[in-house]
């Protein structure tokens, strides 16, 4: 597994790692650890960090990729039992373009983010880092609440939204990423505007695809997709939420409404974004 792990140095980013590196125990993984300098960092303060014979924008890289070794080496340390390789990039680009090429380049399986909130103006405008992510990756993202402890996935919930097709890859997708087949399955399904026989077909190819880890397939009707995720959650003890999410342009998500941030500020536990197409 190759994942992909953006850090701004903060306590959140510092969880989300954590958690991360903890939920691979075991298995035999590839870290790339990412920083980026972004405009705000090109300020006055900094200007007095840089040598003559530097620009600053070298000087910048090169305190950012001081402050990542220190990270690699702890972590090398704290994991050293694990079959874990972490490797470092840093540059200077927009985040969502940045996470883009190094998915590419770098075959990454998945990217982990943590979230802790986000502030509707910020959202309306241009949207935190994790949601930008969330919304344009063709990779599976997990998004992990500040400060959430790894623990072992026991249950998890599948939600399909309106008019969203289930298939089997879905499924096969989340196996390997989280390294479980035997992970009980709750499947929400939102109304799906298909006939009868289509109905059954879906629920036998996700009884198939499950064999006796299912636990049950819900129906939901006449409420909001996170509405419906915020009552299951409340009444369940799910270790992990996973939705299938489809790219969203700029401009259709403002006229849409989408809940997807609504759905990533209030998960209460981790959130596995896996791409429909």
């Amino acid at each position: 597994m190759n994942i992909l792990l953006p850090t701004d140095f903060s306590k959140l980013s510092d969880s989300t790692i954590v958690y991360s590196l903890d939920s691979f125990i075991g298995r035999t993984c590839t870290f790339y650890l990412l920083n980026l300098s972004k405009v705000l960092d090109y300020t006055t303060p900094n200007l007095f960090t840089a040598s003559p014979r530097e620009s600053l924008y070298d000087s910048l890289l090169h305190q950012k990729k001081v402050k990542l070794e220190k990270l690699q080496r702890h972590l090398e340390k704290t994991y050293a039992q694990e079959q874990f390789e972490i490797h470092l990039l840093t540059g200077h680009d927009i985040f969502s373009n940045a996470v883009t090429k190094v998915v590419k380049i770098n075959e990454i399986d998945l990217i982990c983010m943590g979230t802790n909130g986000i502030s509707g103006f910020q959202e309306f405008i241009l949207g935190t880092h994790t949601l930008r992510v969330a919304r344009q990756s063709n990779c599976p993202v997990m998004i992990i609440p500040e400060n959430f402890i790894f623990k072992e996935y026991r249950s998890m919930m599948l939600t399909l939204d309106y008019n969203q097709r289930f298939k089997t890859k879905f499924v096969n997708q989340i196996f390997k990423i989280i390294g479980n087949k035997n992970i009980k399955c709750t499947f929400l399904r939102m109304p799906l505007n298909e006939n009868t026989l289509e109905e059954d077909r879906e629920l036998n190819e996700m009884r198939a695809s499950v064999g006796n880890n299912l636990l049950e397939i819900k129906k939901i009707n006449g409420i909001s997709t996170k509405g419906a995720i915020d009552t299951y959650l409340k009444n369940s003890d799910f270790d992990l939420n996973v939705l299938i999410v489809k790219k969203e342009l700029f401009l259709k998500r403002i006229l849409s409404g989408s809940e997807l941030p609504k759905i990533i500020k209030s998960t209460k536990v981790p959130l596995l974004l896996v791409p429909e197409e």
